[in-house]
């Protein structure tokens, strides 16, 4: 089991979505947070992370004051122009089937890193034939309910991929775009990348802090 763990296997697609996260209902023009996010897809296993999180836990591994530095600024200034900034650093890693038959979630929460593997359970998910054009693929409606929350999905069957954002996944086609029913968490793919240079594991940069 720790070898699948840590075996990491050539990526063949790297998906860049917009998560999207409204943490005051009543206001939300104003009180949500847009993240760049990534799902690097591989054979069998998949990663799913916030893009400045990973840049920022790659520089605190390498270089830790200047890591500080940066973190005392962005919070200077958010706190200075913003004092409900609209961006944020996404904190947490989902790693599907990370460990085999499971899904493994690193995240930063309450000043400390936790980590927590459950069974990978996958949404029941409705399929529609109702569809729509995202970034020039013809894409189906799905729904299902999930963790809580009534999930729309939106799949491209000409991308025979089984995954998608967060934990969200099992449907014949890539997923592109993806929102709860009442909005308040929602990913926007934005680009695709066929077989990037890199492979799909488990980041450790954070295990140092």
């Amino acid at each position: 089991a720790d070898n699948w763990i840590r075996e990491a296997e050539p990526a063949r697609l790297r998906v860049h979505y917009i998560r999207t996260e409204v943490y005051d209902t009543t206001r939300r023009g104003s009180h949500f947070r847009k993240d760049p996010v990534m799902l690097l897809i591989g054979e069998h296993k998949s990663a799913f992370y916030g893009t400045k999180r990973l840049w920022l836990d790659s520089i605190s591994a390498v270089d830790p004051s200047a890591f500080q530095e940066y973190y005392i600024t962005r919070l200077t200034t958010d706190m200075r122009d913003n004092p409900q900034p609209v961006s944020g650093n996404y904190w947490s890693y989902v790693y599907k089937n990370i460990p085999e038959g499971k899904v493994t979630e690193r995240c930063y929460f309450d000043l400390e890193n936790w980590q927590y593997t459950e069974n990978w359970e996958k949404p029941e998910w409705d399929l529609s034939d109702e569809s729509k054009d995202v970034l020039g693929y013809q894409c189906f409606k799905a729904v299902a309910d999930y963790r809580g929350r009534r999930w729309t999905a939106w799949f491209a069957p000409e991308i025979p991929v089984h995954d998608g954002p967060w934990k969200l996944c099992g449907l014949p086609g890539l997923i592109l775009e993806a929102y709860d029913e009442d909005r308040h968490y929602q990913f926007d793919a934005d680009g695709l990348e066929l077989a990037p240079e890199c492979e799909v594991g488990m980041f450790t940069y954070d295990e140092e802090r």
